[in-house]
């Protein structure tokens, strides 16, 4: 071993020095970024890959690439929910840029990548050149049924609104408290307050939790009764996509995924995300195979949760589809359950497909299964279809198809001032 002291830098630079050896440096890859994406065309003839140029004196030089494989785009229209997540996160690579995507929710309640793009950063522009592709690949006919979630990306809320003015569209509760903090409201009961109505299903409790909210600070109230309450409190959410979700976690989930793909070249960050998501797809195709319930197996085990907690309420039958319930020790927790609808006056069940423990009590006098009742974008059956089909491998560069265009040059760029950010 070499006894040797080096800088931060010195070890930095010996570093990308290495790994454009292997790799080759960011510039040579940009200038075969038109031969990768005939690779990846040749391979999966229905992908979306949509390459972007700015024509300019010097030649052609890059600005954005959407990638959509044909898996991702026909599992998400077979077997997901409609609902979206959207987000861009930054790029560590030199030449910088964002990476777009947009995430939905399989049958078990795990994320599903639909798409993915580089663009040069996000504004109302690129985010409605990647929204329109996406419209493109999976077809937002009526767009009532469906509902987005993001943060308050730059150009994003913008461009959801020119583009799916009737669609749902909510907003990470969590961003949205830590702008309230931003704005001055720091205090712990505000923040409680503010998650409490967040989380109400039904719209009267959600004008009770206001209420509470008001005479803890007047000024934050007010606040917040400004932000449309469709965008952040489940009593105002459409129940079409079964998904009562606060948070944009699916889309932080995938970022944290990339993770290691976000300090590659365009090209090695393209690849690296296609080999996931190609391994990930290949995994979760065969651990289905090997289910035996009806139900997705994180369905199942909530079910049992609520189940534990449905054993503290009583029915009263009114006719074989109807019941009012009880709870045992409180005559003021009561509700009615619709078994013929699906619909329970807490609207959990409405909002989730999942039956709540309300209605799971009901179904346990109608002496019948809960799991019977569970919306079918739940079911075992149902995944299996998310994931039928694989994502394609593809070739090394020295086999991709050739091209007679000119060579793309990479997007301007601009060094950065500081220290290396990762060895």
């Amino acid at each position: 071993m070499l006894k040797a002291n080096i800088s931060r830098k010195v070890a930095y630079l010996a570093k990308r020095k290495a790994l454009q050896l292997v790799q080759g440096t960011a510039e040579e890859q940009f200038s075969r970024i038109r031969n990768y994406c005939a690779e990846l065309k040749r391979f999966d003839e229905g992908a979306t890959v949509v390459l972007k140029l700015i024509e300019n004196d010097q030649g052609p030089r890059f600005q954005r690439l959407y990638v959509c494989f044909s898996a991702c785009k026909q599992g998400f229209k077979d077997a997901c929910r409609p609902i979206i997540g959207i987000d861009g996160c930054f790029l560590k690579e030199k030449h910088g840029g964002q990476l777009l995507s947009a995430v939905g929710i399989d049958p078990n309640n795990n994320i599903f990548p639909i798409c993915y793009a580089l663009v040069e950063r996000e504004t109302k522009d690129s985010w409605t050149w990647f929204l329109r592709l996406l419209d493109s690949d999976i077809g937002f006919v009526n767009q009532h049924a469906w509902t987005f979630m993001s943060d308050k990306q730059k150009g994003l809320i913008s461009a959801i609104e020119f583009l799916f003015p009737d669609a749902e569209h909510r907003l990470c509760a969590r961003h949205l408290h830590s702008n309230m903090k931003h704005d001055g409201f720091k205090s712990l009961a505000v923040k409680i307050a503010l998650w409490a109505a967040a989380k109400a299903t039904r719209i009267e409790d959600f004008r009770q939790r206001m209420e509470e909210l008001k005479n803890i600070d007047h000024n934050a109230y007010e606040w917040l009764a400004k932000k449309p309450e469709d965008q952040w409190s489940k009593s105002h959410f459409s129940t079409i996509p079964k998904s009562d979700i606060l948070l944009n976690n699916m889309c932080e989930s995938f970022n944290s995924c990339i993770l290691d793909a976000r300090d590659k070249p365009i090209i090695e960050m393209f690849e690296s995300i296609r080999n996931l998501l190609m391994n990930r797809f290949l995994l979760n195709r065969e651990k289905a195979e090997k289910w035996k319930s009806q139900i997705c197996p994180k369905i199942r085990d909530l079910l049992a949760k609520i189940s534990m907690d449905a054993a503290a309420y009583s029915p009263m039958k009114s006719d074989e589809m109807h019941y009012q319930i009880t709870r045992s020790d409180d005559h003021l927790d009561q509700h009615s359950v619709d078994l013929s609808t699906r619909t329970c006056s807490c609207r959990k069940w409405d909002l989730t497909g999942i039956p709540y423990k309300h209605a799971v009590c009901a179904i346990w006098c109608k002496k019948d299964n809960p799991e019977a009742y569970v919306h079918h974008c739940y079911l075992t059956d149902t995944y299996r279809r998310c994931y039928a089909l694989p994502i394609m491998p593809v070739n090394g560069p020295n086999l991709w198809p050739a091209c007679d265009l000119p060579p793309p040059l990479p997007p301007f760029y601009k060094e950065k001032i500081g220290r290396p950010t990762k060895l």
